[in-house]
């Protein structure tokens, strides 16, 4: 149990010299799972029954508590006193204790007897024991990443994750990568499968905000963060990048793991780190969150090439698109207005709002907040501004994709924001390669940094709130007196 991560009491290894039996009973207590052993001297120990007794009345007064009972050696009838050998060891406690205090330990001993459990006489103790830990593990409370209390149409997106780490082999370590622009949902979404999964792996670590850890020490933290959460001990102090690396590697190879890596773009170490979660044991499943799906395609391809010893991993693409307009407006109502409905006046307006987020969530949110005090008229002219300018929020994580490119992507980006969205592509590919650009290459990394994409006939689709931040872009070069569009 302590190799998956569960917290585990014993009260022979925990109770320091001195300390009394209420300091049992107070773990006890504190405890959310209860897993007495029934051998056949149990009985006999008085300390044994205080603490069933305990166990029974801590779960009748605690929602959520369990007990898992083992019969190591007896039947249940025994511990039902239904034969002689708890029965006569309880008749010898009256003659001490009195029949009173004896009253409440057979009612704890028959309780926790009806409760279906291991019977260790025939079993295996090896399959026992990891039975008993995963039906620990699939019965306390997982440490679960928040989530928005407003989750709207996330249901299916869920499913869809669920059905592709399903399909891939059990035999392998499956990826998933989890694909779109900034603000879309992939975070939400990898959450909401993380916390619904967790419970049914060996081991979890959601690793969050990767992009925005520091280069000299942020993979380090990650690395501590994973360890500590697979395995329940801190790496030493004096580790670094290869230490912690070569413990992954090889203390992952025989664990079944969820993962996740959330915010994952293209660096050289957090790439290694990634890497080395190939060598989990098998089944295990890694979730990646990224707005770049061409990075990880090429270095798995380049890693089955340098070892081809390595477990093979199976990877499943997942595109995040922009929430249906309907979920979109279901969302924005309860953000704006706290309920799943617009009042009649500002039926249109919040209409309008929704339609100009492109089912964007990240826009949905910054803006239906920022719109729930406001009166009709302050409505209308922040209606206005966000059709020329984006909230400075969903402006700041837009644009940190759009800074990762290079001077010619950058250009062919701002060309289609004010030229050619919605447009074939044939005039604009003429007109980029007369500029001396390549834009055969360029228009794939866009793609790949879900920044456009292909549409029907040829014509190229950009999200509407990527439309203006490219014409703000250019706004500010007018301001700047330089060349602009």
């Amino acid at each position: 149990m302590c190799q998956a991560g569960i917290r585990v009491y014993r009260d022979n290894e925990e109770l320091q010299p001195g300390e009394k039996i209420v300091e049992i009973l107070r773990a006890v207590k504190s405890s959310q799972i209860y897993i007495p052993i029934f051998s056949r001297n149990y009985a006999l120990s008085r300390w044994c029954l205080e603490e069933v007794a305990c166990m029974v009345d801590s779960i009748c007064q605690s929602a959520g508590k369990k007990i898992l009972p083992i019969f190591y050696d007896v039947d249940p009838s025994d511990v039902k006193l239904e034969t002689k050998l708890y029965k006569s060891a309880l008749n010898k406690h009256e003659e001490k204790y009195g029949c009173t205090q004896v009253k409440t330990w057979k009612e704890a001993l028959t309780t926790v007897a009806k409760i279906k459990g291991w019977h260790l006489k025939d079993q295996r103790h090896g399959k026992a024991m990891t039975d008993i830990t995963q039906k620990v593990l699939q019965s306390i409370t997982i440490e679960k990443r928040y989530l928005p209390i407003n989750l709207v149409g996330i249901h299916d997106c869920i499913e869809d994750i669920k059905k592709l780490l399903n399909c891939l082999d059990t035999r392998d370590v499956g990826f998933v990568i989890i694909h779109g622009i900034g603000g879309i949902g992939k975070t939400t979404l990898a959450k909401a499968v993380f916390n619904q999964l967790s419970p049914q792996f060996e081991g979890h670590s959601f690793l969050s905000n990767i992009q925005e850890s520091s280069p000299y020490g942020g993979i380090v933290k990650l690395q501590r963060k994973l360890v500590a959460d697979i395995f329940n001990f801190s790496l030493s102090e004096t580790f670094d990048f290869e230490d912690g690396n070569n413990i992954i590697r090889n203390r992952l190879a025989n664990k079944r793991v969820l993962l996740v890596f959330d915010g994952m773009d293209e660096n050289d170490e957090f790439m290694q780190l990634a890497n080395r979660c190939t060598s989990c044991g098998p089944g295990s499943r890694i979730i990646i969150t990224t707005k770049d799906k061409s990075v990880f395609l090429v270095t798995k391809m380049e890693r089955s090439k340098e070892n081809t010893s390595i477990r093979s991993t199976e990877i499943s693409l997942y595109e995040m698109k922009e929430m249906h307009f309907d979920h979109a407006l279901h969302l924005f109502n309860k953000l704006a207005f706290n309920t799943d409905s617009a009042p009649c006046e500002f039926y249109d307006l919040s209409r309008e709002v929704v339609e100009l987020t492109g089912g964007l969530p990240l826009a949905l949110e910054v803006i239906g907040s920022h719109l729930c005090t406001l009166r009709k008229e302050a409505w209308i002219s922040t209606l206005e501004k966000l059709k020329e300018v984006p909230h400075e929020k969903v402006h700041q994580r837009l644009k940190i994709s759009y800074d990762t490119l290079e001077y010619r992507v950058k250009q062919i980006f701002l060309d289609i924001a004010c030229f050619f969205v919605n447009k074939k592509k044939t005039n604009a590919m003429y007109m980029w390669e007369d500029c001396g650009f390549f834009p055969k290459v360029e228009i794939e990394v866009l793609i790949d940094k879900s920044l456009i994409k292909i549409v029907d006939h040829e014509r190229i689709w950009m999200h509407e709130q990527l439309r203006i931040l490219g014409r703000e872009i250019i706004s500010q070069e007018l301001v700047d007196c330089r060349f602009s569009r």
